[in-house]
């Protein structure tokens, strides 16, 4: 999932990379949301610390002051819950829109709309001449792990299903992490295969450049699965959690 401070540092950009995937976004409401969301969180910090303030003039205080700072401090409490609310509001009305971008598009990779547009750059190696090949998907198909005519009914589209008894499809979630400073985040987990032991999380991703190795794997989309483990760590605190990344 993208940075939202691409919104206030690098909007041009983001533009272009909307356009360039032929995606029907609206970018306004995006940004008039994030500094609806903002501004509320930013009301609630500042009625937060007034309260903290509050709260120590009440312990050196006696008699009639005092229970005015109570009563100031009660109505200050109810106004931070309800701010509070408000802010879980907006910031899901944003994430519900945001989360639906994907990756930038590398400045490289050429305009196009199917794998037809892409530019073979270069043959590394001679190719082996083997009879009866199988691709990804015959095989997929024979172990039932893979349905393309479900994938067709549901998307028209030429992506096939992951399918198994313990994968779980578009599932979303929400988390509070401590690593992020308790930051609340929102995301949809492409595919969830729930062991008995472990869990595995499997992200999709139609960048045209793909990373030859691990470790040319871009920062981001490093960062947004490190965050869907740390999320799923929490769901299943006795499992183990692996993360894979299909391109």
């Amino acid at each position: 999932m993208l940075d939202p401070q691409i919104l206030r540092k690098n909007l041009e950009l983001l533009k272009d990379n909307i356009n360039r995937r032929g995606l029907d976004i609206d970018i306004n409401f995006l940004v008039e949301q994030d500094e609806k969301r903002r501004k509320v969180k930013f009301e609630a910090e500042q009625v937060r610390s007034e309260q903290k303030s509050i709260g120590k003039e009440i312990s050196q205080t006696e008699g009639s002051q005092k229970k005015e700072l109570l009563e100031k401090a009660s109505e200050l409490s109810e106004k931070v819950k309800l701010l509070n609310e408000k802010y879980e509001k907006e910031d899901k009305l944003f994430f519900d829109q945001w989360i639906k971008i994907p990756n930038l598009v590398d400045e490289s990779s050429p305009m196009g709309s199917t794998d037809q547009d892409n530019l073979e750059i270069k043959k590394v190696g001679k190719i082996k001449e083997i009879s009866d090949i199988k691709n990804h998907l015959e095989i997929g198909e024979q172990l039932n792990l893979i349905n393309v005519e479900k994938a067709a009914e549901v998307s028209g589209s030429r992506f096939s299903y992951i399918f198994a008894k313990d994968v779980l499809s578009e599932v979303p979630f929400s988390a509070q992490l401590p690593n992020l400073k308790n930051q609340k985040i929102y995301g949809i987990i492409d595919r969830l295969i729930v062991g008995s032991n472990n869990v595995q999380i499997i992200d999709f991703k139609t960048n045209s450049t793909v990373p030859k190795t691990a470790d040319k794997i871009p920062l981001g989309i490093l960062r947004q699965i490190g965050a869907y483990k740390l999320a799923v760590e929490k769901i299943f605190p006795s499992k183990e959690v692996s993360c894979y990344i299909l391109w």
